[in-house]
């Protein structure tokens, strides 16, 4: 059995939930024979009902009860509100106690020795470790009421998922892909697939292909959300399987000749979309690059333009062309808005992504010209001239 099967084992998950217990009763100073009992009667309740502790039938709870006496009330109700964290399963626990869940060690102590004589004997389990030896106490499992996830449960890890992107200080959009593709995947488990993550995984990989139909490079940007999830959030350790990932085709980037780039740049009436065009190639710009150029991040005496939060939320400066410079003026003068230099009918409002793309598609519709690779294509067409010219420099 190699690492990652050994993960999926009912012993190692009845060792993790039974050492995240022993870390919470550690952390809260508890005596150690109470330790000793509230293990005891967990790692018994889960050895008679292996795999998810949040997927275990109400009714097999009752049946652990009338074996062993109310007297494991006290210890499940801890579990079940403090590492477990499953409302389901309170309920019902907080149907049959009445006595208070901070009880004193005293009280502890008493109620559970007598309990735990009457359960198997088996050795406090060897706990499993955690890489993560800096997280908070709290492990969240899904809690699945008939075959989805509760409304309530759905919405705290979707909470608790961007809280941990936030902190890392990831980038909107970044956050909008994380939640979105989380999203899918809770929306897609059942209980049985609950059982295994990681197989669920995988299964929805397969999903997203043959189902939604999905192009590998998205398919793993969903994986690579969803292995944050289940890092950070969920603090599941699924050996290899989370770096799964779909085989991509290695295609070559789109070029354009030089000739075409002239009859792209060329052939849109507005001049506003020209210039989007004619800046986007003639500095190498991305999309969400000339989207956001505001008018102070343009020096025309140094010939540079400034890039605000590039990709990765880097700052980096281009050099600008003596052939746009004059293009530029023009129309900073005349037609940009006073916070970005190409606004839509909102003012102080960016033009949108998809205007910006469409100016681009419509161009190459009228020229007959395939407009796949986006405009996008402009910049590697940019970027393979500059190497070109280069090239032919060094040769002189």
């Amino acid at each position: 059995m190699d690492s990652s099967q050994a993960y999926q084992t009912p012993d190692y998950w009845r060792k993790f939930w039974v050492g995240k217990l022993s870390k919470k009763l550690s952390q809260e100073q508890t005596d150690i024979q109470d330790v000793n009992n509230y293990i005891r009667i967990v790692n018994t309740y889960l050895e008679e009902n292996p795999g998810n502790p949040r997927g275990i039938s109400v009714s097999a709870l009752e049946k652990f009860i009338a074996k062993y006496s109310d007297k494991v009330l006290p210890v499940l109700r801890y579990f079940y509100e403090y590492i477990a964290n499953s409302e389901l399963h309170l309920k019902r626990l907080m149907l049959s106690i009445q006595t208070p869940l901070q009880m004193s060690n005293e009280q502890c102590s008493k109620e559970n020795t007598d309990t735990g004589q009457n359960l198997k004997r088996t050795a406090i389990p060897e706990i499993v470790s955690s890489k993560k030896t800096d997280k908070t106490d709290k492990l969240y499992s899904v809690n699945i009421h008939g075959n989805i996830i509760s409304p309530a449960d759905r919405k705290q890890l979707l909470t608790d998922l961007k809280r941990e992107i936030d902190c890392r200080n990831y980038s909107q959009q970044t956050v909008k892909h994380y939640l979105g593709a989380v999203s899918s995947f809770l929306d897609y488990m059942t209980v049985e697939s609950s059982k295994n993550w990681s197989l669920a995984f995988k299964e929805y990989l397969i999903w997203l292909r043959d189902i939604k139909h999905l192009a590998p490079n998205t398919i793993n940007q969903h994986a690579a959300s969803i292995s944050f999830f289940f890092l950070e959030v969920l603090e599941l350790e699924i050996g290899e399987d989370i770096f799964t990932r779909m085989k991509t085709d290695k295609a070559l980037p789109r070029v354009h000749s030089l000739e075409r780039i002239n009859s792209i740049i060329s052939t849109p009436a507005n001049f506003k979309h020209r210039l989007i065009l004619m800046i986007t190639y003639g500095c190498g710009l991305r999309l969400s690059e000339i989207r956001t150029l505001r008018p102070s991040d343009i020096d025309i005496e140094r010939k540079v333009i400034t890039l605000r939060k590039a990709k990765g939320k880097k700052d980096r400066v281009v050099m600008l062309d003596d052939e746009l410079t004059p293009y530029i003026e023009n129309w900073m003068k005349n037609g940009c808005g006073k916070e970005y230099l190409f606004e839509g009918y909102t003012p102080g409002e960016p033009l949108s992504k998809r205007t910006i793309e469409k100016i681009y598609t419509n161009t190459c519709t009228k020229l007959n010209i395939d407009p796949k690779g986006g405009i996008h294509s402009l910049r590697h067409s940019f970027a393979t001239h500059l190497l070109v010219e280069q090239s032919r420099k060094r040769q002189l």
